[in-house]
């Protein structure tokens, strides 16, 4: 399965996000996840 996380934050909160919620969703259920942020700077893949 695929998932792709959308946040509006700053790119230290970001951090966090992945983390604690993209590697564990990828390590435990191994689905292929992407985070992608934007922010004041544009878009971060």
């Amino acid at each position: 399965m695929k998932i792709i996380h959308l946040i509006s934050v700053d790119i230290k909160y970001a951090t966090k996000i992945f983390l604690k919620e993209c590697s564990s969703l990828a390590k435990v259920a191994q689905y292929d996840i992407k985070l992608i942020t934007i922010d004041n700077k544009g878009i971060n893949i």
